[in-house]
């Protein structure tokens, strides 16, 4: 897409964690698995109250820190994403109560797009 194109857009819609596209667990699924897999050992259910209001990049570096991880910033959010589109990929997905009657509605109202952007990456042993 070049910026010609770019400054067609009018506007985004996102889905917003279970708006269109139900997960079923997959977001608390995917920190387990990938507190697991860097040995962090922290609750669940301790999770919303020790980082509730913070961004990914800080909470990644007080894990790193509390753990004494031996990873390069950003390893961690890589980690959980692979996690993330591996559950996806396992589990069948649903569209949420009257999310195909939502985006029929939007797209009658404004120009509409979809678009998946999907990039393979190296993987790296670290992360």
């Amino acid at each position: 897409m070049d910026i010609k194109q770019l400054k067609k857009i009018k506007g985004i819609l996102f889905d917003l964690d279970g708006t269109l596209v139900s997960n079923d667990g997959i977001q608390e699924e995917s920190i387990l698995k990938t507190f697991d897999f860097f040995n962090i050992n922290i609750p669940l259910e301790e999770f919303p109250k020790r980082f509730t209001g913070k961004g990914l990049p800080q909470i990644e570096r007080e894990l790193i820190k509390e753990f004494d991880l031996d990873i390069k910033e950003g390893g961690i959010r890589e980690k959980r994403k692979e996690i993330i589109v591996k559950l996806l990929s396992e589990k069948k997905t649903k569209c949420t109560y009257f999310a195909k009657e939502i985006i029929e509605f939007l797209k009658h109202k404004i120009s509409f797009g979809n678009m998946f952007c999907w990039r393979k990456r190296r993987s790296t042993p670290k992360t």
